[in-house]
């Protein structure tokens, strides 16, 4: 049994679940997360309404243990409300494809610091989408 020891943020008038992308892929759940919720790099901030309840079905679905820390709170508006919106991994990769179609003089090094994925990742991503 996987066991996620999560940590819920929370300002005065909302909360986010902090969950890793990966989960959200190993639980099929990737493509069905709202634009409420935020990312960055290999972390989500799921809404509290309902993409953290869909998170937590699924993972019980998996047989997954979730354990949440609900101790972090401010009293003003949190970091994640700065963060971007996320992106459904299907519009993530498809997003990726157009930038790097459209701007010709993008090196994959240059692709790799913008996505935060290694050079043979984007490398077979990109054989994959022609």
């Amino acid at each position: 049994m996987k066991t996620r020891n999560l940590t819920l943020h929370n300002d005065p008038s909302h909360g986010w679940l902090e969950v890793k992308r990966a989960d959200l892929i190993a639980l099929g759940i990737e493509d069905d997360i709202s634009r409420f919720s935020y990312e960055k790099g290999s972390k989500v901030y799921l809404e509290e309404d309902c993409d953290m309840t869909r998170y937590i079905r699924a993972a019980a679905r998996a047989g997954w243990k979730v354990d949440i820390d609900y101790s972090v709170h401010t009293n003003s508006d949190s970091f994640i409300r700065l963060l971007k919106a996320y992106e459904p991994t299907a519009a993530a990769r498809q997003s990726i494809a157009e930038f790097y179609d459209n701007n010709p003089n993008l090196t994959l090094a240059d692709l790799s610091r913008f996505t935060g994925k290694s050079v043979p990742a984007l490398k077979q991503f990109l054989l994959e989408k022609k």
